[in-house]
């Protein structure tokens, strides 16, 4: 949707596309985000819900991952 008078107070998003050497096109599309709160409530609750993802699978041969390196001891301040 491109109004013709867009409102000054919403983002607009604009594109040019080159059609051939003597026309371009410019789509403007307002960068307006519908407020959808009722909604989004609802589907926050269920997706807090749902179970978690399991982690990927490991790489094909790898039955299981390397372990971690050891971490660096932290800097004295002895100095």
């Amino acid at each position: 949707y491109e109004p013709e008078d867009p409102d000054p107070s919403i983002p607009q998003g604009i594109s040019y596309f080159r059609i051939d050497d003597k026309r371009i096109l410019k789509i403007r599309v307002s960068l307006d985000v519908p407020d959808h709160s009722q909604n989004s409530g609802n589907e926050e609750s269920r997706l807090d819900s749902q179970v978690p993802m399991p982690p990927p699978p490991l790489p094909s041969g790898m039955e299981t991952l390397p372990p971690l390196p050891e971490l660096p001891h932290p800097p004295s301040n002895d100095d």
